[in-house]
């Protein structure tokens, strides 16, 4: 991969997104293995669960499915502790913006070509997914994943890097944020792209700029 030109690139779409740059960040020049597919999909599937509770899906229901899906393993403790404790002590809304890392997930197992750091997740999203409501089975959906390359997702990851820097300077020397879209989008996107080149647990991916 040529990690310059990768970066070129990002800097020149950060900028024609209305995002300030900085062409001395650091390139992000070891991103050369992603997560295996099936580990991809039990996060995907996992997260898909966790963030329909925060939009009222029933915690019931929620861990029928995942023990289901053999997925209770693949939560992450603060997912386990979101999911064990009583409606309205811990906070829903934090939980809903899941759905952009769900988003970029999804992007990543090719169930879809359109991460667009322009616009917020795709109306299509819930369609894409089993249907929690009647309990479906994922075999039908891991069966139609398509990983896509290597280069691909750095990509998306070195656009995201180079966003998030430009949103976190911002808020350092009190200019205005970018109006694009919310900053909760881009680092939950970062953070699933991160995850996917990372080993480190869902809860402890860094995102440092």
């Amino acid at each position: 991969m040529n990690y310059k030109k990768m970066r070129v690139d990002s800097l020149n779409s950060a900028k024609a997104l209305g995002y300030s740059v900085n062409p001395s960040l650091p390139l992000l020049d070891g991103l050369k293995k992603i997560r295996p597919l099936e580990l991809t999909l039990s996060r995907l599937l996992t997260l898909s669960a966790v963030t329909a509770v925060s939009y009222g899906y029933t915690r019931e229901d929620c861990f029928y499915w995942l023990q289901q899906e053999d997925l209770i393993c693949s939560l992450s403790q603060i997912e386990k502790t979101y999911l064990d404790s009583k409606p309205f002590l811990i906070e829903d809304y934090s939980f809903r913006w899941g759905v952009e890392a769900l988003w970029t997930l999804t992007w990543c197992c090719g169930y879809h070509n359109s991460l667009d750091f322009s616009k917020v997740c795709g109306d299509i999203l819930i369609d894409l997914l089993p249907d929690l409501n009647k309990l479906e089975s994922s075999i039908k959906f891991r069966r139609n994943a398509r990983m896509k390359s290597v280069s691909e997702i750095a990509k998306a990851l070195d656009l995201a890097y180079c966003l998030h820097w430009s949103i976190r300077d911002a808020e350092i020397h009190g200019r205005e944020i970018p109006r694009v879209l919310s900053p909760n989008v881009i680092i939950q996107r970062r953070k699933a792209l991160e995850w996917m080149f990372s080993e480190e647990n869902w809860d402890e991916v860094t995102l440092d700029t």
